[in-house]
């Protein structure tokens, strides 16, 4: 993991983040659910998918893979989290 880190770098991170956080918040809203929780698991959702795929053995093209990595993150949880409260809302 410290590996990864070094490698990719804090800022790689911070933008990793901010990507998710933008798309995370724009899906909650299309859905009408809550901006600043879609952010938050967005963000969440996009740093934590380059380190799944490192986990799995999978390596991640720097620069517009990661991005691209961030950006199905973000909306893989979006789905997920939908999905889930639809179900509990019935």
């Amino acid at each position: 993991m410290e590996e990864f880190l070094g490698g990719l770098g804090i800022a790689a991170v911070v933008v990793l983040a901010l990507v998710g956080a933008v798309v995370g918040y724009g899906l909650a809203r299309a859905m009408g659910g809550n901006g600043f929780l879609g952010a938050v698991l967005g963000a969440l959702a996009a740093v934590f998918a380059p380190f799944v795929l490192t986990l799995l053995g999978t390596t991640v093209l720097v620069g517009a893979g990661l991005l691209v990595v961030a950006l199905v993150g973000a909306l893989v949880a979006a789905v997920i989290v939908g999905a889930v409260t639809a179900l509990l809302r019935r």
